[in-house]
Formats: C-alpha cells, sequence, structure tokens
C-alpha cells in the first residue's frame, strides 16, 4: 500500500509549513498579546496572506475561496 501524498499536497503542505514557521509562529506573542486586549490585527493580518498564498480553506470549493480538496 502506498500511503505516499499526491505531488499537489505535497507541494500544498510544504507551503502551509513554510507559513507556519515564517509568519505565524514568529507573531505567537503577538498574536496572544493582542487577543487579550481584544485586538485582532495581527490574526487578520496573516488570514489575509494565507488568503493570497493561495492557503486559506484548502478544503472548501473554490466558490468559497478554497481548491475544493476533499
Amino acid at each position: 500500500m502506498d500511503f505516499s501524498l499526491a505531488p499537489e499536497l505535497q507541494s500544498l503542505r510544504e507551503r502551509v509549513r513554510e507559513f507556519v514557521d515564517d509568519r505565524v509562529i514568529p507573531a505567537e506573542k503577538t498574536l496572544i498579546d493582542e487577543d487579550r486586549q481584544g485586538r485582532d490585527d495581527t490574526l487578520r493580518s496573516l488570514q489575509a496572506q494565507a488568503r493570497a498564498d493561495g492557503l486559506w480553506v484548502p478544503h472548501l470549493p473554490p466558490e468559497y475561496g478554497g481548491q475544493g480538496l476533499g
């Protein structure tokens, strides 16, 4: 049995990992501080970046902004 990912899913996985490592993890302290203040500036910025990079809700159909992945 072959449990390897299809090339397009492997690529998405790598892109998500890079996004999390390079953008989300470095912003964790700011995200926590802003949440305690009732703000979401950094969170909204990260969401916009994920959308721009094609990483936002990949499991949803394209008409909802996703990639149609199951």
